[in-house]
C-alpha cells in the first residue's frame, strides 16, 4: 500500500526552535530551528519510508477565516525575529533537497494537509500527518494517523481514531463540535464562555454533535450555565466552522509531483557549510554519487588549489619555502607551504631534519598548537624561530566560546570544508589549510581592534606558558601524605557527630538518603525539590545551619572530603618520578573571560580561604635549597580598573592616597567617620564592593551579609549616591552592550553576550551582570597576562637563572635562585605594577618563603 507523508512545516519549525537552544553561525544567523527541523524530518522519513512527501506552511492572514472573524487569531504575538529569519531558510533547505512544499493565500496548511490526507485515504493510501496541532485529529481516520512529537526532538507519538476515543471518549471528527463550546484560546476562536474542556465533553458524549446537543437544550437545567449557552449559540456555531479543516482546497498537483526529487547536492552542500552544518554536511558527501564527486582530491570553498603529498625530502621541500604551516599529530610533524607542497617527517627516525625546518630564521611558521610545539622543542632540545601565527589563539580571540580549537573544526566553521572526508589525507588537509584560517583570523582581528592584544600579549604568551609547564614545581609526596592522613582522622570524627545528631549511620555520600534524614527524620525545612527528592546541596544546607547542627557538620564533612580526594590524594599521583615536579597544565583558550585555568592538577581552584585548604600549599617548595619561592600579587585589582573606567574621583583617591578602600566605602554607605569604622563594617563594606563588581542583587547581597533585602539594597543605594561615576559606568556598561552585542576589555579583548536583549529575565540580567565584570576580570586578565610576558623576557634577557613557575588568579610565583633575590623582586614589582598606565597605581603584595604555605611578606 501507498503512503502518503504530510508534514505541517509552521508547527514543526517552531517546535524546533523551542526545543533546541539557540544556534547560530560564525556571522550571526540564527539556525537552530532550521537543524531541528531537518533532524526530525529525516526520522521521519526513516520510520515512514513513505512514498509521496509534502510540506505545507502558513502563507497569508487573511483566509477564509480571516474574513468570517476578524479577531481570528488576533492575539498571535510576532514570532521571534531569531525565528522569524529561520522561515525563508527551511523553504530553500527543503527545495534544495527536492521536497515539495505547499502554501495558499485562501487557506491554512492545516486545511492542505487534511486534504491531502483525505483525497489520499478515498485512493486507498496511508496518510501520516506530522504535527503536534491538535485541530488536525480531527481527520484521524481508518487510513489517517497523526505523529505528534515528545520531550525529545525525534521522538514521536502516533495519534489514532482508537487513541482519540479513547483520551476523549468522542470521534475525532467531533472535535469540531468540542471547539465550538470550549472555544480555543490559542486561535483566539470564542466558544461559549464559562465552558471547559470537562463540560463540553459531558455535553457531546450525551448528544454526539453541536447541533443536536442545541436541539435538546430544553432538558437541560435553567442555571447560568444554560443561561450563558443559549446566549452565546452564535458563538458556538462560528468558533465551530472555524476549528472545522477545509478538506476541499483546490490543488493543482499531482502524486507524482510529491515524489521527492534528486537533491541539489552541489548547492545543498555550499548551503550546509555556510549554515556550519557539519554532520549533515558529512552525511551529504558520503550520500552523493561518486561520479558527482570532483576528480579534485582537495576542492577549497575559499581558494580551489590542490595540495601535493609527493614530496619526498626536506631538501626538496625547502626549496619552496620561505613560509609553512606545522602541525603535530601522533609521531608525526607535517609540514605544508603556501602553494600546498606537503611533507611528513618523523619524530623518532627524521628529528635532524624537523630542526632544520623549525629552526630556520628565514622560514615564517604558521602554527596549530603551537605550546605543543614548544614543547616538543623543550623535550628534544630543538629550536624554533620565527613563530608567525598559532592557529588556536587567533581563534579564541575571534570567538571564546568554541568548544574545539583544532583545525579540522575551524576548517569546517570558517572555510565551510569538512577535512574529515579525506580520511588518511585529512592531517595534509588541516596542514594546508592553516594559511587560509590565520589569514582569515587575523582580518577578523584587526577589524575587532584586538590584534594588538593577541601580537603583544596571547601569542607571545604560549612560550611563557609551555617554559613554566616545563619548569613545573617541586611537590613533597610525604607532606601531602601526611595532610592525607589528617584529613582522614578529620572526616571520621566528622562522620560520627553527623550519625551521633542523625540517630543512625547512613551513607554520607548518598544526597537521597541524606535528604531522608534531614526532611524526614529531623523534619528540617526543605529546599527546592529536584527529580531525584529535595536538594541538599550547599545553598540548602546553608540555610539549616542556624537551625540544626548537623547542616554544618555535612558542609564541613563534603569541604575536608573534596580536599583530602581532589588534592592530597590526587595531586601526589601527578608528580613527575623524572624531575619530582607536578607540571600543571596552563589553559590559554578555555575560559570566555581571559583569564588562565589549569589543569592535572588545577591549582587555581585550591580553596585557601580556609585554613585547611591553605595547608595543602605546604607541600609545594622551591627546587631546591639555592632557590625560594617568591610571590607578587596584584592588591585590588578590579576595583582598581573600576576606578580607571568609571573614573570616579572618589573611588580614584582612594586609591591615590593608599587609603583603605573597604574602610573608606565603609564610611561612605553606613555614614560614619573613619576611626568610627568597626570591623563588621568593613567586611560588609568589602562584599558591596566585590559585589557591585559582579553585579550583585539586593538578594544575593543580603544571603551573603546575613541582612534582610531592603537593608542591602540600601547599601547598594548608599554605594552608588558616593560613587555616582561608578553607577552611570556600569548602566552605560549595559548599554553599549546591548548595542554592540559585546562587552571589550582594556587591550580590545571583546566577550559577545548573546542573550543581553533576551525577552527571558534570567538570561539577560545573566548577561547584564556578565557585561558590567568582563571589562574588570577581563582587564586583570589581560594586564597579568602582559606581566608575564614581560617577565620572561626580562629574566631571559638579564640571563638570570630564576624561572616564572606558577599563576594563580593575580598572583605570579618565581623559583628564585636566593643570591638573586633583590634583583629579581625588583624586577618583579616594576614589571607588574608598570605594565601599563591607569588612572589609579597598581600596586602588589609581595612575599617569598620556602614552600607555598610558609611565605613572608617584605
Amino acid at each position: 500500500m501507498k503512503k502518503v507523508l504530510l508534514i505541517d512545516g509552521n508547527n514543526i519549525l517552531h517546535r524546533a526552535y523551542h526545543g533546541l537552544p539557540l544556534l547560530k553561525t560564525s556571522d550571526g544567523r540564527y539556525t537552530n530551528a532550521v537543524f531541528g527541523f531537518l533532524k526530525m524530518l529525516h526520522k521521519m522519513e526513516s520510520d515512514e519510508k513513505a512514498d509521496y512527501i509534502a510540506i505545507c506552511f502558513d502563507k497569508g492572514k487573511n483566509t477564509f477565516r480571516h474574513r468570517k472573524f476578524a479577531d481570528y487569531k488576533a492575539q498571535r504575538k510576532p514570532a521571534d525575529p531569531e525565528l522569524a529569519e529561520q522561515f525563508p531558510l527551511i523553504r530553500e533547505v527543503l527545495g534544495l533537497n527536492g521536497y515539495l512544499c505547499l502554501e495558499s493565500d485562501e487557506y491554512e496548511a492545516d486545511d492542505i494537509l487534511g486534504t491531502l490526507a483525505k483525497k489520499a485515504a478515498s485512493e486507498g493510501m496511508d496518510a501520516v500527518i506530522f504535527s503536534g496541532d491538535k485541530d488536525l485529529l480531527q481527520v484521524l481516520g481508518d487510513h489517517i494517523t497523526v505523529v505528534s512529537g515528545k520531550k525529545q526532538l525525534t521522538d514521536f507519538m502516533v495519534n489514532t481514531e482508537d487513541t482519540f476515543r479513547e483520551k476523549y471518549g468522542i470521534a475525532p471528527i467531533r472535535l469540531i463540535d468540542l471547539k465550538g463550546l470550549m472555544g480555543d484560546t490559542s486561535d483566539n476562536i470564542p466558544g461559549v464562555r464559562g465552558v471547559g474542556e470537562k463540560t463540553a465533553l459531558k455535553y457531546l458524549t450525551a448528544y454526539e454533535s453541536l447541533e443536536n446537543f442545541y436541539d435538546h437544550i430544553d432538558d437541560l437545567p435553567k442555571n447560568k450555565t444554560r443561561e450563558k449557552l443559549e446566549e452565546d449559540r452564535d458563538n458556538a456555531f462560528l468558533s465551530k466552522e472555524l476549528a472545522t479543516i477545509c478538506t476541499e482546497v483546490p490543488l493543482d498537483i499531482t502524486w507524482n509531483d510529491m515524489i521527492p526529487r534528486e537533491k541539489d547536492y552541489d548547492k545543498l552542500m555550499s548551503l550546509y557549510r555556510d549554515l556550519e552544518f557539519k554532520g549533515m554536511l558529512k552525511e551529504l558527501e558520503e550520500e552523493k554519487p561518486k561520479d558527482l564527486f570532483s576528480d579534485n582530491l582537495f576542492d577549497l570553498a575559499v581558494q580551489e588549489r590542490p595540495f601535493d603529498i609527493s614530496v619526498e625530502n626536506t631538501t626538496e621541500f625547502l626549496k619552496s619555502a620561505d613560509k609553512v604551516s606545522v602541525l603535530l599529530d601522533g609521531d608525526n610533524v607535517y609540514f605544508a607551504t603556501e602553494d600546498r607542497q606537503c611533507i611528513s617527517l618523523n619524530l623518532n627516525h627524521h628529528l635532524d631534519e624537523i630542526q632544520t625546518i623549525l629552526s630556520d630564521s628565514g622560514i615564517s611558521k604558521y602554527c596549530a598548537d603551537l605550546k605543543g610545539i614548544y614543547h616538543f622543542c623543550l623535550r628534544n632540545g630543538l629550536e624554533i624561530n620565527h613563530i608567525a601565527d598559532a592557529l588556536e589563539i587567533l581563534a579564541y580571540l575571534d570567538d571564546s566560546d568554541l568548544s574545539s580549537y583544532q583545525p579540522g573544526q575551524l576548517s569546517f566553521r570558517y572555510l565551510k570544508h569538512d577535512t574529515y572526508l579525506f580520511d588518511d589525507e585529512r592531517v595534509y588537509a588541516e596542514t594546508a589549510l592553516i594559511f587560509d584560517l590565520c589569514d582569515m583570523l587575523r582580518s577578523r582581528l584587526t577589524e575587532k581592534g584586538c590584534l594588538d592584544l593577541y601580537l603583544d600579549v596571547e601569542l607571545p604568551l604560549v612560550r611563557v606558558l609551555a617554559d613554566m609547564e616545563y619548569q613545573g614545581i617541586r611537590v613533597e609526596c610525604s607532606a601531602l601524605n601526611e595532610m592525607s592522613e589528617s584529613l582522614g582522622k578529620q572526616i571520621d570524627k566528622v562522620a560520627d557527630r553527623i550519625y551521633e545528631y542523625a540517630g543512625e549511620k547512613f551513607n554520607l555520600n548518598s544526597t537521597q538518603q541524606m535528604a531522608t534524614i534531614l526532611f524526614e527524620k529531623l523534619d528540617l525545612p526543605k529546599g527546592k525539590k529536584t527529580k531525584r527528592g529535595y536538594s541538599t546541596n550547599t545553598e540548602v544546607l546553608e540555610g539549616l545551619k542556624d537551625i540544626h547542627p548537623i547542616a554544618g557538620e555535612i558542609l564541613n564533612y563534603r569541604m575536608l572530603s573534596k580536599l583530602k580526594s581532589t588534592y592530597t590524594d590526587a595531586i601526589g599521583k601527578l608528580i613527575s618520578p623524572e624531575t619530582g615536579h607536578i607540571h600543571t597544565k596552563f589553559l590559554q583558550t578555555v575560559t570566555t573571560t581571559g583569564r588562565l585555568s589549569s589543569a592535572d592538577p588545577n591549582l587555581q581552584n585550591i580553596p585557601v580561604r580556609v585554613e585547611e585548604g591553605r595547608k595543602i600549599r605546604k607541600a609545594f617548595f622551591a627546587s631546591d635549597d639555592e632557590h625560594i619561592l617568591l610571590a607578587a600579587d596584584y592588591s585590588q585589582i578590579e576595583l582598581r580598573l573600576l576606578a580607571h573606567f568609571s573614573a570616579d574621583p572618589v573611588l580614584i583617591d582612594s586609591f591615590v592616597t593608599q587609603e583603605d578602600i573597604h574602610r573608606r566605602t565603609a564610611g561612605e554607605i553606613f555614614g560614619v567617620p573613619l576611626e568610627d569604622v568597626t570591623s563588621d563594617m568593613r567586611r560588609a563594606a568589602k562584599t558591596v564592593n566585590f559585589g557591585i563588581i559582579y553585579g550583585m542583587s539586593s538578594y544575593s547581597l543580603g544571603n551573603d551579609l546575613g541582612v534582610t533585602r531592603k537593608t542591602a539594597q540600601d547599601y547598594i543605594d548608599h554605594y552608588f549616591a558616593r560613587y555616582p561615576n561608578v553607577k552611570n559606568y556600569l548602566d552605560q556598561t549595559i548599554l553599549d552592550a546591548r548595542e554592540k552585542g559585546y562587552a571589550v576589555t582594556l587591550m580590545g579583548r571583546r566577550r559577545f553576550l548573546p542573550d543581553i536583549s533576551s525577552k527571558n529575565f534570567n538570561l539577560r540580567s545573566f548577561a547584564e551582570r556578565t557585561a558590567m565584570n568582563t571589562p574588570l576580570q577581563g582587564s586583570a586578565a589581560d594586564i597579568i597576562k602582559l606581566a608575564m610576558v614581560k617577565l620572561f623576557d626580562a629574566l631571559n634577557e638579564k640571563q638570570l637563572k630564576s624561572k616564572l613557575i606558577l599563576q594563580v588568579h593575580d598572583e605570579l610565583i618565581i623559583d628564585c635562585l636566593k643570591s638573586e633575590l633583590d634583583e629579581v623582586k625588583a624586577l618583579l614589582k616594576d614589571i607588574m605594577e608598570h605594565c601599563v598606565s591607569l588612572r589609579v597605581p597598581l600596586t602588589v603584595d609581595m612575599k617569598a618563603g620556602e614552600n607555598w604555605y610558609h611565605m613572608e611578606k617584605f
